[in-house]
């Protein structure tokens, strides 16, 4: 009688632990190797999310190394000349971004340990996969800030025109590998820059056939810089006076270096060999700070009717 009382307790022992741990414990099925055409396939189709949730829930002994491969491949094809291949990147790209926007929550939080009832976020889990991820959604970070996307990545859905939290889900999902988070946080910063400083640029130019800077080009690179800014810790980014100083250099420099002819305004005092001086140069070599260098460089802006309180908004809202 005390023989089969034990069998009984040991079996529900079993099932209990059996349902805390769930089916979630099991080992998702890789079915690799992986080519970019059964990831694309896998992803893109219905059942696809289960699919990210799955491997991305899942404490992998490797760090997510092999399921990484459904991902690694994307940001070369996502480069490529051919539109098919550029398209496939795209498209499995996009579906990810959609998963990390609207799954925040639960990759902050895998279960793992005993009965997976240790959590900790999908990057320490997972530190291979999350950097995959980071690196599949680098050559679309314009199209996540909101530019007219690239192929197979449409423009990607704010919570609403001016609310940018999905899209700060993705930058916090990413930085949960700190390596990783940090990776994409420069290069969405970069890219900022990039973006600013091309526009200055082009309108510039003497041929330019537009003399001013598309609102809607500010807009992507003032909503770049503010997701990457919104993974500064509270109270350390840079104040509001700093953001208006380095659009304002970015761009004048840009400017300065389209425009054939030599600016006669104050900024000129701040060139050397038909160079804008940068602002530690104006440290190191001159004896005074550097508010009147920063006002000459908005006031040629304005000459050049290059307005910069636009890329100031949208990184105000974009940082949340």
């Amino acid at each position: 009688m005390a023989q089969r009382a034990s069998r009984r307790w040991v079996a529900a022992l079993t099932a209990t632990a059996a349902m805390l741990c769930s089916c979630s414990s099991d080992t998702p099925d890789l079915l690799t190797p992986v080519t970019p055409e059964k990831s694309h396939d896998r992803i893109t189709n219905a059942g696809g999310s289960i699919f990210l949730e799955e491997i991305s829930t899942h404490k992998w002994p490797d760090g997510g190394r092999e399921a990484a491969s459904y991902f690694d491949w994307i940001p070369q094809d996502a480069r490529s000349p051919d539109r098919a291949t550029s398209q496939q990147a795209g498209e499995t790209a996009h579906t990810l971004a959609v998963f990390l926007a609207d799954h925040r929550q639960a990759l902050e939080a895998v279960g793992n340990g005993l009965l997976g009832l240790r959590k900790a976020p999908v990057g320490k889990a997972n530190p291979q996969l999350v950097a995959a991820y980071g690196a599949a959604l680098t050559p679309y970070l314009p199209a996540i800030a909101g530019s007219d996307g690239s192929p197979g990545f449409p423009p990607f859905q704010h919570s609403t025109p001016e609310d940018f939290a999905r899209a700060r889900n993705i930058f916090a999902v990413i930085a949960t590998n700190t390596e990783a988070g940090r990776e994409f946080v420069e290069r969405a910063s970069e890219d900022a820059e990039r973006i600013a400083a091309t526009a200055a640029h082009d309108a510039c130019e003497p041929e330019s056939a537009k003399h001013n800077v598309d609102s809607a080009v500010l807009r992507t690179a003032g909503i770049l810089a503010g997701l990457a800014d919104s993974m500064s810790n509270e109270g350390s980014g840079p104040e509001r006076h700093q953001i208006l100083d380095d659009i304002s250099y970015t761009m004048a420099a840009a400017c300065v270096s389209a425009d054939p002819m030599p600016p006669t305004s104050q900024i000129a005092d701040y060139m050397e060999s038909g160079r804008l001086l940068t602002p530690d140069e104006v440290l190191q070599q001159r004896d005074e700070g550097l508010e009147d260098y920063y006002q000459s460089l908005r006031d040629y802006l304005a000459t050049r009717d290059i307005e910069i309180e636009p890329y100031l908004e949208w990184y105000e809202k974009a940082r949340g």
